[in-house]
């Protein structure tokens, strides 16, 4: 089913159909984000229900379907984050670098979030999980040039950043 304007307008006034179309339409996508990041059928599950429960209770201002696609995706991959931080199985990798110490694993989340700008570090994070230009374009609402761009600058900055912590 095709999400237009009227349909997330009605999504976020909490309409019954709007609600069910919404998630039918973005659930297969927010999973797969979320189990990219957990390895976790039921916890992924969890992510991107939580994330959808709180699109409709906090009421974000977004008008569009891909700004309505892009706040659950980031909702339910830091729910993710945030599971695998308390559970403590971050390690790193999951920004597609790979570390010796596991206490790192929260610091560097922490620290590429502070250097990358928001579409950089979300670039980032969906191509580290596997995600072609295409989808990485469609979410962050620019062309595959541009995602394969962000991603790029992303990498070089995350580097040079490791770098300078010593961490490479």
């Amino acid at each position: 089913m095709k999400i237009d304007s009227r349909a997330v307008r009605l999504y976020l006034l909490g309409d019954e159909r709007a609600v069910s179309a919404v998630y039918s339409a973005y659930f297969g996508f927010l999973y797969h984000g979320a189990y990219g990041i957990l390895r976790n059928a039921e916890e992924a599950k969890d992510c991107v229900q939580e994330a959808f429960v709180d699109s409709l209770r906090n009421r974000p201002a977004v008008a569009s379907p891909s700004a309505l696609l892009s706040y659950l995706y980031k909702s339910s991959c830091n729910k993710a984050i945030n599971c695998l931080k308390k559970s403590k199985r971050i390690t790193g990798e999951e920004e597609g670098i790979s570390l010796d110490k596991a206490p790192y694993g929260e610091e560097l989340l922490n620290k590429l979030e502070a250097i990358l700008l928001p579409q950089e570090y979300d670039a980032l994070t969906l191509r580290s999980m596997g995600h072609p230009y295409k989808d990485i374009a469609s979410v962050l609402d620019t062309t595959p040039g541009g995602a394969r761009a962000l991603y790029h600058r992303a990498l070089g900055k995350a580097k040079k950043a490791l770098k300078k912590e010593d961490w490479m």
